[in-house]
Parts: structure tokens; C-alpha cells; sequence
């Protein structure tokens, strides 16, 4: 298993890059000087300039839940890559460390203002499932890395939170359920993320599956998740006007039987347009691109029924 890169103009009728591999099973052993025997789940996200970094799993022995967290940097926006760096951030072994959420950049104030900040929601599955924030300072000057975990919720029901950040200081959480429940949980923070309520139910089902959470403008909420308790054949989108505790429905992204569409992940580029990417029927991932207004309309005609 590797973890390929290609990057793409701002253009949407430009093609991708050939995809090139940037870690695989044998540079991480290398990097890391430990046996690695499976990477995943990237993250990638950017700072000023050209600044890229990476957040991925390794796998030793067993399955997910024997996991590690690990970084790689670039400072020409993914032409080279410095050497992998494991994040300690359990004493009990430290395995069982995932990521999944779009990493939330931050502004802050103090001794380690000059850093980068981020907050990456991850989570941890060992004799339970725990939905986490990872806060991480990089610096700009060398490798140096600052870091530290915050858990969001106990339990064995939640993993693999996305956050939709509504101001400095409030935020909404949603969470993939792996109880009988099979509904979205959602949990909220008004102290930027230091604390938050306990997880609730939504009125939308969850066949246990990721999905993920966008803010919109006026407050608003996009998500995009499988709208059934059973299985992963249907995508959609819904819209919240309330913090996400009610939703309406705008838009079927996809829906064949027998089919599978899941582990949807967004984000928004500086010209404000919208980029949705999903894996598609297991063996291809899909990228659909619009804009606040394509929401608007959608919403407006749902409403309206």
C-alpha cells in the first residue's frame, strides 16, 4: 500500500497530475526505524506560501486499532517531502491513533505565536472509541514540531469527528456512530474546543460510516453523509440553519444498490468554491466542485416542497 500525490490548477477544466508515490511500506520503515507494514488515511492540508504537511497512519502489527500518527512536511508545495516523524500521544503503547477530519487552522497569541496552528480531529479505538483533537504548532523555520491530544467524548459509540467551526469560539462536531443507535451524533463547544456537551442524536441515520461537516455562510451548515442505517448506497446533502440540530435535505450526490459511497471530505478553496470527494463504488475516488449559490438554490427549492 502507498500514499500517492497530484496536485491540479485552480482551473476545473485542468487535468490532475500524474500521480507519484510520496510514502509507501518500505520509505516509512525507513523514516521511522520501525517495521511498518501498512500506511493510510492521509490528510493533507497547507500554511502560508508553500508550506504543506501531512498526517497518516502506520500500521505495524494488526488491524486499525494497532495504529500510529506520523507527519511529513513540504516547503515547496509537495515537490519534496521531509522524513516521516511518529507523534507520541498515548503511553499505553502508543497505537490506536486515527485520522480521518479536515484539520482546522487557528490564530493564536503568546509564546508560540509564530508557530502554525491546527487542530486535526483524530480519534482513538482501543477498548472503546473516543473521538479526539490533535493540536499541532508547526514552526517555520525547521521540523521542529509542538503537540498535545484533547478528548471530545467517552464511550464506545462515536469515532471519526468532523468539525464545523462557527467562530473563534463556537464550534458543532459530528460523529460517525458505531453503536445500534446507526444515527449521527453531533456536540458542541463554545470555548474553542477546550470542552464539549455530550454527544446527541440527530435525526438523521448513520450506517456507520464517515461524514463530514462544511460551514457555510450565515451560520450554516453543510453535510455530507449516507442517508440510511443499513448500508452506504446512498450520498447526500443536508443543510443546518440552527448549529446542526435540524436538517434539511437538498441534494442525492448518489444512489445505486449495490453500489457503495462513502468517506465523503470537504473543503473550500480561496475563490470560495467547494471541492467534494468521495470514494466511488470502492475502486475510484470522485471530486465534484460547486458554490454556496448551487447550495442555496438546492435548499430554497427543498424548502419549498
Amino acid at each position: 500500500m502507498s500514499i500517492f500525490f497530484s496536485k491540479k490548477r485552480q482551473s476545473i477544466d485542468t487535468p490532475w497530475s500524474a500521480p507519484r508515490i510520496i510514502v509507501d511500506r518500505a520509505s516509512a520503515t525507513r523514516e521511522l526505524n520501525r517495521y511498518i507494514r501498512k500506511v493510510g488515511n492521509p490528510i493533507l492540508f497547507s500554511g502560508p506560501g508553500k508550506q504543506l504537511w501531512m498526517i497518516y497512519v502506520t500500521i505495524t502489527v494488526g488491524g486499525w486499532s494497532g495504529s500510529s500518527l506520523n507527519v511529513k512536511a513540504s516547503r515547496d508545495s509537495g515537490l519534496t517531502w521531509d522524513d516521516s516523524r511518529r507523534l507520541t500521544l498515548s503511553p499505553f503503547f502508543n497505537i490506536s491513533e486515527l485520522v480521518k477530519g479536515r484539520p482546522l487552522p487557528l490564530n493564536m497569541t503568546g509564546i508560540n505565536k509564530d508557530r502554525y496552528h491546527f487542530a486535526v480531529p483524530i480519534y482513538h479505538e482501543f477498548l472503546g472509541y473516543f473521538p479526539e483533537i490533535l493540536w499541532i504548532a508547526f514552526s517555520p523555520k525547521n521540523q521542529n514540531i509542538i503537540y498535545k491530544k484533547s478528548r471530545m467524548a467517552g464511550g464506545t459509540s462515536f469515532i471519526q469527528p468532523s468539525i464545523a467551526p462557527l467562530n473563534t469560539h463556537s464550534a458543532t462536531a459530528f460523529y460517525r456512530c458505531r453503536s445500534k443507535a446507526r444515527h449521527i451524533a453531533m456536540a458542541l463547544t463554545d470555548d474553542g474546543g477546550q470542552s464539549w456537551s455530550s454527544p446527541r442524536f440527530l435525526d438523521l441515520p448513520n450506517p456507520d460510516s464517515a461524514v463530514d461537516a462544511l460551514p457555510l455562510s450565515k451560520g450554516r451548515i453543510l453535510l455530507a453523509f449516507n442517508d440510511s442505517r443499513n448500508n452506504r448506497e446512498t450520498l447526500k446533502l443536508a443543510v443546518s440553519e440552527d448549529r446542526g440540530l435540524n436538517w434539511v435535505r437538498i441534494h442525492t450526490l448518489e444512489n445505486l444498490p449495490g453500489q457503495e459511497y462513502s468517506y465523503p471530505y470537504m473543503i473550500r478553496g480561496q475563490n470560495g468554491l467547494i471541492h467534494l470527494v468521495y470514494t466511488w463504488k470502492r475502486n475510484r475516488i470522485k471530486h465534484v466542485v460547486f458554490n454556496e449559490a448551487f447550495v442555496d438554490r438546492k435548499l430554497k427549492r427543498a424548502t419549498q416542497k
